[in-house]
């Protein structure tokens, strides 16, 4: 074997086949002869010159081993290599990048199959890359080794090479849009997400469904991201379903088509993303989460619902808004939202402590009251007119500053000519129930241990004397002593006991008494009547001064029937046929709480039981008490340091009874008031202010403002059975003027409730300048407690919820007459299935108005009698004008067996949702008013006949009579957010006739030939 030889030129020799080539010269040194070249092994190949390469044999070109072999050539002696002997290349082992371009085309299949290393196949010229087997294609490991390839190369891959491709690693968007159509299941099956974009609709498919669930954002579906509208289109219902969709919104819905939308899941729809809800169908949205509800922040998604499934949220949706939100929703005004700082009744203690909350009515009390400055002080048991039982041992006389403390117990059994000051009860105080006593004092307090008994259940005033106290004029009232303008009057803390002589309060009349009369005959025999009483006989005019009612005193009595010391100055008669009885009351009790001075009203007294439930008051009459003018907005006393700053020219809660704060908790009993008088407020009578009370049996003489009233929203109790008689109003300016400083009830009611929770039964209110009964269902000051609630799901778990959502406890029984309106209802349970609330057995007559409703939601009326006065039907400018109705934001009304008579107008039909008719007896000049609806679900049904009777020609007075009167209004004034589709949906009337039919009608602009907009 020859050795190789070095690389210089060597000593030339006689014999030798070497040609010199002179040192310096361009030409290459040739160390063989051309001859030799066939001979040569491969280590002598670097020694041949570019031109002696073509000579070398295709054994010679195959026997070269390695790639580091080749790569000693020089750049020229392998560029040299010819057509010929490229195809004899050991491509196996030698990477054909050291080949020229046009020499790599001269490989042949052979040797492109033989290749064992992927790093090679970049080299390969395109036409080339055909040749490699599936295998080969399959050894390409990741898209960094593919990305070396030439495009061109990428792109001459074949429908049989690009399915070996391993799609999970190499990146399919290197090869061309008609190669991916190549793609098998398979590979699509691996490919990462982020590869999807480069995919076709027709793929998409093939996307398994384990990879869609492993997304984290839904950007691979996006037109950012490449992917086309068709491929997203083209996703299954399977595959659709696999999303992951997040409530952190990196998976969304938003870009799916109408279809998928359908197809998700109710898991998915759980999970939806806040913004995305209005992109989910109308069948869909119940299956939206309270979870999703409390993450809106404003109403712009339930705005974009259709009307229907608005109409449709659940309970629990609702209430899992913010109450804010919720508030907006119901339409409630921006003064009334619910507060933020309500503690639930189930977290307050139920213990009274000392010393009470800074800034309340008990602190103000106490301040003006303490041991320190008294005059006087018990230090012994015993009766008040005994000097022994006193710190100075004298009785207390005018001026006296009295402190009876805890532990001492004082009778009082005096006379009382002069007043004293103050009295502060800590102990036990108790008037003598067997002699006339009457107690003259500026202010009485009552504290956490104290215990006034002006009689008690067992030992009431007897019925041969009187208790009274008596609260003097001391001008106006001191506020440097008195910043907190709690003075003048009874403040109690503590346990309080009043019982008089029982006295039925008020009678039915059996036969309606006329003018000139007389005399009364009652229906029944009344218990504790006497001659000298003093009656008030019920008034059944609307509109006069005093409603015609006329107090008088008993001369005479006889069972049933009572003489009078005057005959009577007006007729009291209720209308014929209906059963319907006027009444009287007994003004007349032998336990009094008197307020001297009466006409200037901030000089008056006013009587409040604050944070102690523990008080029973049974036939007592309170007269000229309370100085809160409801003829002018209330205020709020500030006190800063001890000094009244703003606010005490006309303070709020200086009532004439009222329970103050004395709390809601169910399990306490509640405060129980029964047969008592109160004459004269200024403001309200009774009131019931975050407090627990059953007030039954009671009378309400001119009380301007409100005669009973449940202040701030969260009232528990109930009042039954009791009496109002002229309610006379302090003003005209309707219930929404005072909101924004929540001050209500001053228009003259009956009874005024800020909230749902007082069960309202079988009371009479007979004079009111606005509405006997009145709801205005929404507080700024007051939630409900859950455990209050009637039906505790309405809370959705939660311990609290706002007023307005909340259906009324009971309004049964109830009557009205001689009123403006029988009843008003504000605010309630408007859009909110919080469930039904039923107006039972409700009778109103000699009204200007039956029932009107504002932005209310889910009532019933059954079993009720409206009715106007029917002597001022044929009247143009007297007539009754309405028996129900409503603002355009009313319904879902339900009108069940009702009676509605002696109005211009019967019922005017809600404009919204659902309004319906069972039944009924109707005699109005119109019906039933139906104006064409303000939303796309406008139905009026009626569902059972209306018994329609006709009025006489003399009542009906030239007026166009009609039992249906339909307007088609198509009008944008005044809409209350009526929706545009409105204007053009069809309403729906169906009224079920005497013989069984159903008919439905149709507003006259229905007709083909109606001109929609006249000119």
């Amino acid at each position: 074997m020859l050795s190789s030889r070095p690389l210089f030129v060597p000593e030339p020799k006689p014999d030798s086949g070497f040609e010199v080539v002179a040192t310096g010269s361009a030409e290459p040194v040739r160390l063989w002869l051309d001859s030799e070249v066939p001979t040569l092994l491969y280590p002598q190949f670097v020694e041949l010159t570019p031109a002696q390469i073509p000579l070398l044999t295709s054994d010679q070109i195959a026997s070269i081993p390695t790639t580091i072999a080749f790569d000693a050539w020089s750049a020229e002696q392998r560029a040299a290599l010819t057509s010929a002997q490229v195809p004899f290349l050991n491509i196996k082992w030698i990477t054909p990048k050291l080949l020229l371009p046009a020499q790599r085309e001269w490989l042949t299949s052979s040797q492109v199959q033989s290749m064992i290393s992927y790093d090679d196949y970049q080299y390969l010229p395109a036409s080339k890359t055909p040749f490699l087997t599936t295998a080969q294609i399959s050894q390409v490991p990741n898209t960094f080794a593919f990305i070396k390839w030439a495009e061109a190369s990428r792109y001459a891959l074949t429908a049989q090479q690009v399915p070996a491709l391993r799609a999970d690693t190499i990146s399919i968007g290197q090869i061309s849009s008609s190669q991916r159509l190549w793609l098998t299941a398979s590979q699509i099956g691996v490919l990462p997400s982020s590869e999807w974009k480069y995919l076709v609709a027709s793929q998409a498919p093939l996307i398994p469904t384990s990879k869609i669930a492993s997304i984290t954002s839904d950007f691979v579906f996006s037109d950012a991201a490449g992917v086309s509208s068709a491929f997203r289109g083209a996703l299954t219902h399977p595959q659709i379903q696999s999303l992951p969709v997040s409530f952190d919104g990196k998976v969304r819905i938003n870009w799916l088509t109408d279809s998928q939308v359908d197809w998700l899941t109710p898991q998915q729809i759980a999970q939806v993303v806040v913004n995305d809800i209005p992109v989910l169908h109308d069948l869909q949205i119940p299956l939206v989460t309270p979870e999703q509800f409390s993450a809106m922040t404003s109403l712009f998604i339930i705005g974009q619902f259709s009307e229907t499934v608005r109409a449709n949220l659940s309970r629990a949706q609702l209430m899992a808004l913010s109450f804010d939100l919720l508030s907006d929703y119901m339409l409630i005004l921006p003064t009334q939202r619910p507060p933020e700082n309500y503690v639930p009744v189930i977290n307050r203690s139920t213990q009274i402590v000392d010393p009470p909350f800074p800034g309340s009515m008990p602190h103000f009390a106490y301040l003006i009251t303490p041991l320190a400055d008294a005059t006087h002080v018990a230090i012994a048991d015993g009766d008040w007119s005994d000097p022994s039982i006193w710190s100075t041992n004298t009785v207390p006389g005018v001026g006296a500053k009295v402190y009876i403390e805890e532990g001492r117990s004082v009778r009082f059994d005096a006379q009382m000519t002069s007043a004293i000051f103050w009295l502060r009860i800590d102990g036990l105080f108790a008037f003598a129930t067997d002699l006339n006593t009457e107690l003259q004092a500026d202010t009485i307090v009552v504290g956490r241990t104290g215990q006034l008994h002006i009689g008690t259940e067992l030992e009431p005033v007897a019925d041969n004397v009187t208790a009274r106290i008596f609260f003097p004029d001391g001008g106006p009232i001191d506020t440097v002593w008195d910043p907190g303008v709690v003075s003048r009057g009874l403040v109690s803390r503590g346990e309080t006991r009043i019982f008089g002589r029982t006295v039925t309060p008020y009678a039915a009349l059996s036969v309606d008494p006329l003018a000139g009369q007389s005399t009364l005959q009652l229906e029944q025999v009344p218990t504790g009547w006497r001659v000298g009483d003093e009656l008030v006989v019920a008034g059944t005019n609307a509109i006069s001064e005093d409603f015609d009612s006329e107090h008088v005193l008993i001369s005479a009595i006889s069972g049933t029937t009572v003489t009078l010391s005057q005959p009577l100055a007006h007729s009291h008669d209720a209308p014929d046929g209906l059963g319907l009885k006027v009444h009287v009351a007994n003004l007349t009790r032998n336990v009094e709480l008197v307020s001297e001075e009466t006409t200037q009203i901030q000089q008056r007294a006013h009587v409040a039981f604050a944070e102690n439930p523990n008080v029973k008051v049974e036939y007592a009459r309170f007269e000229g008490l309370g100085r809160t003018d409801k003829s002018q907005n209330v205020t709020d006393p500030q006190v800063v340091d001890g000094v009244l700053v703003s606010g005490g020219e006309n303070a709020r809660a200086r009532y004439a009874f009222h329970f103050h704060h004395t709390g809601v908790n169910p399990a306490i009993a509640p405060a129980e008031v029964r047969g008592n008088v109160v004459i004269g407020s200024p403001g309200w009578g009774y009131v019931i202010h975050s407090s627990n009370a059953v007030m039954e049996e009671n009378v309400a003489l001119d009380v301007v403002g409100a005669a009973f009233v449940g202040e701030d929203g969260n009232e528990i109790g109930a009042m039954r059975r009791n009496l109002v008689l002229n309610s006379l109003g302090g003003g005209f300016d309707g219930p929404l003027t005072r909101t924004p400083i929540h001050d209500f009830g001053h228009n003259g009611h009956g009874f005024w409730m800020q909230g749902p929770g007082i069960a309202i039964e079988d009371n009479i209110v007979s004079g009111s300048r606005s509405s006997a009964y009145a709801y205005f269902t929404a507080s700024s000051k007051n939630m409900f407690d859950a455990v209050n609630l009637d039906d505790p799901s309405i809370a959705e778990g939660r311990d609290v919820v706002p007023v307005q959502t909340v259906p009324l406890r009971s309004f049964s029984g109830n009557l009205a007459y001689g009123v403006d309106q029988g009843m008003e209802l504000w605010f309630h349970q408007m859009h909110f299935a919080g469930g039904e609330t039923y107006i039972d057995d409700f009778t109103v007559w000699n009204s200007r108005h039956g029932i009107r409703m504002f932005y209310s939601d889910h009532v019933t009326i059954r079993n009720s009698t409206l009715m106007g006065r029917p002597e001022w039907l044929s009247d143009l400018a007297l007539a009754s004008l309405n028996g129900f109705a409503a603002n355009s934001n009313v319904q879902n009304i339900t009108f069940d067996n009702v009676t509605i008579e002696a109005y211009q107008q019967g019922v005017i039909a809600p404009v919204r949702q659902v309004t319906k008719i069972i039944g009924g007896r109707f005699r109005n000049i119109r019906n039933v008013v139906i104006a064409k609806g303000h939303d796309t679900l406008r139905t009026v049904s009626v569902e059972q006949p209306i018994e329609f009777v006709p009025l006489t020609p003399a009542e009906i007075n030239g007026r166009e009579a009609y039992d249906f009167s339909a307007l088609h209004k198509l009008d944008f004034e005044d809409n209350f957010k009526r929706t545009l589709e409105s204007l053009f949906s069809a309403d729906t009337i169906q009224v079920a006739l005497a013989d069984g039919s159903i008919v439905r009608l149709f507003y006259a602009d229905q007709a083909a030939a109606a001109t929609p907009f006249p000119t």
